[in-house]
């Protein structure tokens, strides 16, 4: 460095260098990934490209189409068992263990596939694929397995979406909410690229403009990623977490568990109430420049802010969570079961 800078004959003394160390706050870290010396090319290169596709492509379409045109598609994948990283213990302690239901289910998972737009709407349905032998599910399984109304449940032998599973969604869960001439946003994924065979699938009367996200920019540029899906996994921590401090009898990572959770999940992000915090996604993720108002998450408005003293709506007994649609508390079983077994919470009633 000191030839570099012209100082010929400079030694550096082990005081000097601490010294140095300390005010320019460089510290010894491990490191965490190895690369080449192209790397710093490379991050130029991914931070190029996410701002050209905003402002040549997709902002246009944008301006064209409107907001409630203009959506987001992305998949997530979800444990069979999910649970905070994170619990109360005394302080020096080495070793702090975790209770879980079943130690298969922390290493196996699912995927979800969800729809929002650039209005601050979700799509009223939602694919699900879980993991199965054989890839499908049996035909007694077909006959008594939980349905749910927003749901659309597959099956693939991994409990990823392959491109089938993909132009299904297009089909059942895409073409029948979407506007007459929408738009929408795809990760680079192969199965999601395939133009000609989603090309066919839509309906008379309807075009689909679709835009791929450039490969890597994903974690920056996709709403879904950006914001929602870390807001949707923390709901299901507060159940699931919920589940095991009560000890109750509910196995999460059961087939029928797993779609009924997802299935109340979805539903409470469909609430008009979370109309901003999807539009803060878009503005996040840079589509547009015009920042929400201030709002709850759905987490903050259904699992934070019911107060300590508040009775479940219908049992009076302690509450749980507050519905996103209808405003009432519920505890865990009026919520999971609904009141005297009738049936889970699965609400569109609104109130402000």
């Amino acid at each position: 460095m000191a030839e570099d800078i012209q100082i010929p004959n400079f030694v550096a003394s082990q005081s000097w260098v601490l010294r140095f160390k300390k005010k320019m706050n460089i510290v010894s870290r491990k490191v965490t990934k190895f690369v080449t010396r192209s790397y710093d090319d490379e991050r130029v290169d991914l931070k190029v490209k996410p701002d050209e596709f905003l402002a040549l492509e997709a902002k246009p379409y944008l301006e064209n189409r409107g907001m409630a045109a203009f959506g987001n598609s992305d998949q997530s994948g979800f444990l069979r068992e999910l649970h905070s990283g994170r619990s109360l213990t005394f302080r020096g302690e080495r070793h702090v263990p975790g209770r879980i239901q079943s130690q298969n289910a922390m290493t196996h998972s699912y995927t979800i596939q969800s729809t929002i737009t650039c209005d601050g709407r979700m799509f009223p349905q939602m694919l699900l694929c879980l993991q199965e032998v054989g890839g499908k599910f049996g035909p007694q399984v077909e006959k008594i397995m939980f349905d749910a109304p927003n749901i659309h449940a597959m099956a693939s032998s991994s409990g990823k979406l392959t491109k089938a599973h993909v132009l299904s969604w297009f089909e059942k869960d895409y073409f029948p909410f979407a506007e007459k001439d929408s738009t929408i946003l795809l990760d680079s994924r192969s199965g999601q690229k395939d133009q000609e065979a989603i090309d066919k699938l839509i309906p008379a009367g309807k075009t689909l403009r679709l835009l791929t996200i450039p490969a890597g920019a994903t974690s920056m540029i996709q709403p879904c990623d950006v914001y929602l899906f870390r807001i949707w996994k923390s709901g299901v921590r507060k159940f699931e977490d919920r589940g095991m401090l009560d000890d109750l009898p509910v196995i999460f990572h059961q087939r029928d568990n797993i779609i009924e959770l997802q299935s109340i999940m979805h539903n409470q992000f469909c609430s008009p109430r979370f109309k901003p915090q999807i539009q803060y996604a878009f503005y996040k993720a840079g589509y547009h420049d015009e920042r929400p108002a201030k709002f709850q998450t759905m987490t903050e408005y259904c699992f934070d802010s019911v107060s300590l003293v508040e009775e479940c709506y219908y049992c009076q007994r302690f509450y749980f969570m507050r519905c996103g649609w209808c405003t009432r508390a519920l505890c865990f079983d009026c919520c999971w079961n609904g009141y005297e077994n009738a049936g889970y919470h699965f609400c569109e009633d609104f109130v402000e």
